[in-house]
Parts: C-alpha cells; sequence; structure tokens
C-alpha cells in the first residue's frame, strides 16, 4: 500500500522565542534544516508515495529549492498553509487528492 503524507509546516516557534522570526522548519540539526531531515525520512521510506506540504508564504520557495536541489522527487506541492494547522491539513488533502 501506498501513503501519500501531507506536512503541517508552518509553525513559528513563538514558544521558543527564535531570532528574526526564524521558522522552526529552518533551524538546524547536523548542519541540515529541520524540514530537510523531514523531506529525506518520507523520500527514503518505501511505502511513501507522495508529499505534500503546507507552509507560511515565504517559505514556499525555500522548500521547494531544498526539494528540488536535495533530489527529494517525492515533494509533489509545496502550498500555502492556512491560519491554524486544521486549514493546512485541508488544504494539503484537497492537492493530495
Amino acid at each position: 500500500m501506498k501513503t501519500a503524507v501531507i506536512i503541517a509546516a508552518s509553525g513559528v516557534g513563538k514558544r521558543m522565542k527564535l531570532d528574526g522570526g526564524q521558522s522552526k522548519q529552518m533551524l538546524e540539526i547536523g548542519s541540515q534544516p529541520v524540514i530537510w531531515h523531514t523531506m529525506k525520512a518520507f523520500q527514503e521510506a518505501s511505502t511513501v508515495e507522495s508529499v505534500y506540504i503546507a507552509t507560511l508564504p515565504d517559505s514556499i520557495p525555500v522548500f521547494d529549492e531544498i526539494a528540488r536541489t536535495n533530489g527529494f522527487t517525492k515533494i509533489k506541492a509545496v502550498i500555502h498553509g492556512g491560519k491554524e494547522r486544521q486549514d493546512e491539513s485541508t488544504g494539503a488533502a484537497r492537492d493530495a487528492a
């Protein structure tokens, strides 16, 4: 069975008090941003067929570039997420259908 994955990635880390409005997804772990590790994990998962990412408008080109330059071919769309996690998931699910 193949699976479509929706990554809700619009969090800005208010509670983490990140400098300059940096998003949680761009924090680095081992010289790569968190979102890279997430994309890589799903790219390598044999049961995952496609991945859709819902994020902030400013992050869309950044995430697209990360997927493109790293050959993460399962990333099918990076879309504008909603104001709330429910909105993100609904929009991404619509694209995945």
